[in-house]
């Protein structure tokens, strides 16, 4: 039997229990994509999305009908929506009034000259 034949098992097990009894670090990184001084918002726990509770998308005024478009629902003056009732339906706004709270909420859609920047037609007007 050679030198190497039996060098070689024995310098393989000197080499993985040197491997083995090593710790190996990490350094934490930093998110850059945050701003700076910023905090993750989910160190340690679960990331959190928290949703708008009511998201105004339409309204529709006529001579005889006041409906708005909220959470994807057609509600009209009176009707109640995720615990708020419907108070006002006016041209740019809807007020709500939320059950267990005295303030008033105004859900505003985009005035007229941000929808139209926005889409554009194709002479850029």
């Amino acid at each position: 039997m050679s030198d190497l034949t039996v060098k070689f098992p024995l310098l393989s097990a000197i080499f993985l229990a040197v491997l083995a009894g090593r710790t190996v670090y990490a350094e934490i990184l930093s998110d850059p994509t945050l701003p700076p001084g910023g905090e993750s918002s989910h160190k340690g726990s679960q990331h959190v999305t928290v949703q708008p509770r009511w998201m105004l998308t339409a309204i529709l005024i006529a001579t005889e009908r006041r409906t708005a478009t909220i959470n994807g629902k057609r509600v009209d003056v009176g009707d109640d929506i995720n615990g708020a009732r419907v108070l006002a339906i006016e041209p740019n706004q809807v007020t709500l009034q939320p059950a267990k709270n005295n303030k008033t909420v105004n859900l505003q859609l985009l005035p007229n000259d941000f929808k139209r920047m926005a889409g554009k037609d194709s002479h850029g007007k």
